[in-house]
């Protein structure tokens, strides 16, 4: 039932596709998308690639650029434009939630509406979502993550390459109360720092998945005077720009991120294999899976609805854009570049082509 319902979706947009983006319906068609804001910037891009009738206006949030609107015209699609696209990627956990609750979501513009679609590299019962509240998901690519430090920040750390899992059990579990040495750093008395993100978030969700941690996360962040303190709050960051900036902050920190928040930081290896786009298709790097598209197995698109949102998956999934683009190489996985599949979060690895 669950797979009929997402084929469903699927169908009825490309139906209308094939009649010419042409619709009977009248007036403006609103979509809005929350989840994880790993793979944003495709998102942002692939949507001026499918409002080929013009874009009249763009709305960020002052407050979160994550939380925007888009509004534009669709060529050709008569009776769907004016679309607005509404994007509130506040986190993998909180969208997979919210969608399954139909919890209203702020919008840029003003002013709040529900989820009709969750993007997630979690899944939702990783979250904690039941899931039954949702069809099946849709694969669009694959997220890796890493382990990173800023070099220039931690001279401590500058023998540190590589976590092993126990490792990165220790260092999500207890530190500030580690010294760097117990990690092959340089110093027996320097305490290590964790800057995760937070447990809204699918890197959080995910690596913990990869490396077994089910404890009380240890993780830091900075005082008013730049002294470093546990993160008792939030218990980790709300973007990977966040992470980035306590890295550069705080002496000899670790930080977890998605591979398109790596920025100028160095990736740690995993047991002993380097982060890269091959090995994560090679099945040799652990730390990702796959970003799928949910929807909710109780609420009812409209045909509108359903052609836009398959537009822009079928631009987030076109192969050229996934092979070529910059916005999308050397951050994310093609789908038809992985050797290797996983039948769930952080589970075992299997060989495609042998």
């Amino acid at each position: 039932m669950k797979k009929m319902i997402t084929r469903k979706i699927l169908a009825a947009g490309l139906a209308l596709a094939a009649l010419g983006l042409a619709s009977a319906a009248r007036g403006q068609t609103i979509v809005t998308f929350g989840g994880g804001n790993a793979s944003q910037t495709i998102l942002y891009d692939r949507v001026t690639n499918i409002l080929t009738g013009g874009i009249t206006s763009v709305t960020i949030a002052h407050t979160n650029s994550v939380v925007r609107t888009y509004i534009g015209n669709i060529s050709g699609a008569t009776g769907v434009n004016p679309v607005t696209i509404n994007f509130s990627l506040l986190g993998a956990g909180q969208g997979l939630n919210d969608l399954a609750s139909q919890s209203p979501e702020t919008l840029a513009t003003g002013g709040s509406t529900n989820l009709d679609v969750a993007v997630s590299s979690a899944s939702p019962i990783v979250v904690g979502v039941d899931p039954t509240s949702f069809s099946d998901g849709v694969e669009t690519l694959a997220i890796p993550y890493a382990f990173v430090k800023n070099a220039a920040k931690s001279p401590d750390l500058a023998n540190v390459t590589n976590l092993t899992e126990r490792q990165a059990n220790y260092l999500e579990g207890a530190s500030g109360y580690l010294p760097t040495a117990f990690f092959g750093g340089d110093s027996a008395s320097a305490p290590i720092y964790l800057v995760a993100r937070n447990s809204a978030s699918a890197v959080r969700l995910e690596i913990d998945a990869n490396i077994h941690f089910t404890g009380t996360i240890s993780t830091w962040t900075t005082n008013s005077s730049g002294q470093p303190v546990q993160d008792t709050n939030s218990f980790g960051q709300g973007s990977g720009s966040a992470v980035r900036a306590l890295l550069a902050a705080l002496p000899n920190s670790i930080g977890t991120v998605a591979a398109s928040d790596i920025s100028t930081e160095t990736a740690l290896a995993f047991e002993g294999v380097p982060y890269s786009i091959a090995n994560v298709e090679n099945g040799s790097y652990p730390l990702w899976f796959y970003e799928k598209w949910f929807f909710s197995a109780t609420k009812t698109l409209s045909a509108n609805q359903s052609l836009v949102i398959n537009s822009l998956l079928g631009s987030v999934t076109n192969a050229s854009f996934q092979a070529t683009n910059s916005v999308f190489t050397n951050y994310f996985v093609p789908l038809g570049s992985l050797q290797v599949s996983r039948p769930s979060d952080g589970g075992p690895i299997v060989s495609t082509i042998y």
